[in-house]
């Protein structure tokens, strides 16, 4: 800029004008330049997006782990205090289960044949046996309890 500046005012002079600042207004590139300048900027804004990319999918998978890892441990400890509460239950049951038996035997038989019944006998299945089966001993007598 200053030679620019230099050799202009050696030339306005002699007419009475003095430069005092010379700037660029606008440059322009020749086409064939332009087009390289602007894939230049476009592959380095292409390697910043490629990146920032890089880092959230790298970001994203370790939240996702994190949180999988949690949902195990959630999961297993879920899983024990139900293995322990159901251990709990049929310790209760067990000791239900006893005391009928001391109490009524007969009372008690009969009550696990009716339960028996109930799992082997699911609405709407059809069912062929003998009335003489032991299956139906309780349904045979005549006298209620």
């Amino acid at each position: 800029m200053q030679r620019i500046k230099t050799s202009l005012q050696a030339q306005m002079t002699t007419l009475g004008i003095e430069i005092i600042d010379v700037r660029i207004r606008q440059a322009d590139l020749p086409e064939a330049n332009s087009q390289r300048v602007y894939e230049r900027m476009k592959s380095q804004l292409q390697q910043k997006v490629n990146q920032y990319r890089a880092e959230g999918e790298g970001l994203y998978l370790s939240i996702v782990g994190e949180a999988d890892k949690q949902v195990e441990v959630i999961l297993a400890e879920a899983n024990q205090k139900s293995q322990v509460l159901r251990g709990e239950g049929d310790a209760e049951r067990n000791k239900i289960y006893a005391s009928a038996y001391g109490k009524d035997p007969e009372f008690f038989s009969f009550y696990r044949s009716l339960e028996a019944y109930d799992k082997a006998i699911k609405a709407g299945t059809p069912f062929v046996m003998s009335p003489d089966s032991d299956f139906f001993k309780y349904f045979k007598s005549s006298t209620a309890r």
